[in-house]
């Protein structure tokens, strides 16, 4: 980094700057080749003007990088979060601190502000400012030969944002894990180019790709109804076999309606980490999530502290008779040093506990703590 660098965030009129800079970085633009603005129109709204963070010299703007402030819901508790996304600077300007300039800077507003940031990206490369490999979702695929009947094709119409998409809107919100976009954001997120639906009388479907090679992200209806609007997806492309194309979809770790139709009908399925993840605010996080396991507890006592090497922040994490608690600062007798990716491995890797967080007792109430489902439906298609 050389002091002739100044990062700070943007105004609406420096936008359109910053999305070149990102279509030049990413090499987009041409043709029919992603295009920002076009294809994620919804973190470039004027009121999120200021997500977005420069690297200037003097007036020449070098590289941007955007850090989207949402709430998150995940088991129905509602977590501060930062998406992170547009990290980019043109081949020119590389070689220079100019991402490692934006990335200190936007992580220590991160840090003072939010509970969790994600990303999806290089592993080694944002492990370097605290990401970890995480979270968890299950993908399934099926095809026809194992799918009830599709309905037949007169009911079936496609998803139409303009019409459905206050319904939709509804239901995502009313689900236990979710992102807060706001209702113009939703709306922009449903009518981009790769997300698509199609309902009937009773079920409707939610689905990114194209209807050719579907993979559906929400669902509602009866599980019926649901596999049913499956069926017909799989039918709009055969293989040799005549079976129909696979069709693919995701679940989160809690009950819903593609959870009951992947236990009746899927044919593959595959475990895996959802983003990366970036723990913040250390206090603000296993706060919010001890009211998530807590109640699950069925006893039992424990203590740690985490100390972050990286921003000096404490938590003192206990479990007294079954009743989990964190707050700021250091008590007990255990304290566990690491900089901002261990203390992320701890909280979000998919690696065993006893791999990132060593001695924990096999029967402490802890561990479910450090285990706390995390997924984040419809995120990475989003930024």
């Amino acid at each position: 980094m050389t002091d002739s660098l100044d990062v700070r965030q943007l105004t609406p009129a420096e936008l359109p700057a910053a999305i070149d800079v990102a279509n030049r970085a990413f090499g987009f633009g041409q043709g029919d080749g992603m295009e920002f603005l076009r294809d994620i129109p919804y973190v470039w709204n004027a009121d999120r003007a200021d997500n977005t963070w420069g690297c200037f010299e003097g007036d020449k703007l070098l590289g941007v990088i955007g850090a989207y402030p949402f709430d998150v819901k995940m088991g129905g508790v509602s977590f501060r979060a930062t998406c992170v996304g547009q990290v980019g600077t043109p081949a020119e300007n590389r070689g220079r601190g100019v991402m490692s300039s934006l990335l200190t800077a936007a992580t220590a507003k991160m840090d003072a502000e939010v509970d969790f940031a994600w990303l999806g990206g290089d592993r080694m490369r944002y492990g370097r400012y605290g990401w970890a490999v995480g979270g968890e979702q299950h993908v399934f695929r099926t095809t026809v030969k194992y799918l009830p009947d599709p309905p037949d094709a007169s009911i079936v119409r496609a998803m139409d944002p303009q019409r459905d998409g206050e319904m939709i809107r509804t239901f995502a919100d009313a689900q236990p894990y979710g992102i807060g976009f706001n209702a113009q954001e939703f709306d922009q997120l449903l009518s981009i180019r790769g997300v698509g639906g199609v309902a009937s009388d009773n079920a409707w479907a939610i689905f990114r790709g194209s209807p050719q090679a579907p993979f559906v992200l929400m669902a509602d209806g009866s599980v019926e109804a649901v596999a049913a609007l499956l069926a017909h997806l799989a039918a709009q492309a055969t293989d040799d076999d005549n079976s129909g194309v696979p069709v693919g979809f995701e679940t989160g770790p809690y009950d819903c309606v593609l959870s009951r139709v992947a236990l009746k009908y899927y044919a593959t399925m595959s475990p895996q980490s959802c983003a990366h993840f970036r723990l913040c605010d250390m206090a603000g996080y296993f706060d919010k999530a001890c009211r998530i396991v807590g109640p699950t507890l069925p006893g039992g006592s424990d203590e740690i502290t985490l100390r972050n090497t990286d921003n000096g922040q404490s938590v003192h994490i206990a479990c007294r008779d079954g009743k989990l608690s964190a707050e700021a600062g250091e008590g007990g007798d255990r304290v566990v040093v690491g900089d901002t990716h261990e203390l992320s491995e701890i909280a979000f890797s998919r690696l065993p506990l006893d791999t990132v967080l060593p001695g924990l007792a096999a029967g402490s109430p802890l561990r479910a703590l450090f285990r706390m489902p995390v997924y984040l439906p419809f995120a990475l298609y989003a930024m």
